[in-house]
């Protein structure tokens, strides 16, 4: 899975983590789903994300509740996503902002089954900067 902020390029992610799927095969009930991860926010701040949510193995929808939380472990920002997992690639899709700061920006989701590459994230000298971030600007 793959986080960003909506105005970036796609090879420009600020989070990147793994989801691990734990239902048994062949299951019609809904499979709990949870992972965590860290990252660089665009302002070099550590940023980590932890996700909690539901597959519906027979709809294969995704549906859950991302938690951002900065360097000093305040409140967390929450982004919702509900998404159709029909695709190995999902391309990047927009969440739902249930809590952000006022001046960070929209986020986008990508899932992608099985990377190999696990996403990545260009080097910063090559990073488009504005005054937005993922999670918080700085006071």
């Amino acid at each position: 899975m793959q986080l960003k902020c909506d105005w970036a390029e796609d090879n420009d992610v600020a989070v990147v983590f793994d989801i691990e799927f734990t239902g048994q095969q062949g299951s019609n009930q809904l499979i709990s789903i949870t992972g965590k991860g860290e990252g660089t926010d665009y302002d070099d701040d550590q940023l980590f994300v932890e996700f909690k949510g539901t597959y519906n193995p027979v709809l294969n929808v995704l549906e859950g509740r991302f938690y951002i939380n900065g360097e000093d472990g305040g409140e967390p920002r929450m982004d919702d996503i509900k998404v159709r997992l029909d695709k190995d690639d999902t391309g990047f899709v927009s969440v739902t902002s249930i809590v952000r700061d006022e001046g960070t920006c929209p986020a986008e989701v990508r899932m992608i089954n099985l990377a190999g590459d696990r996403g990545g994230r260009e080097s910063m000298a090559k990073v488009k900067l504005t005054p937005q971030n993922l999670f918080a600007t700085k006071k």
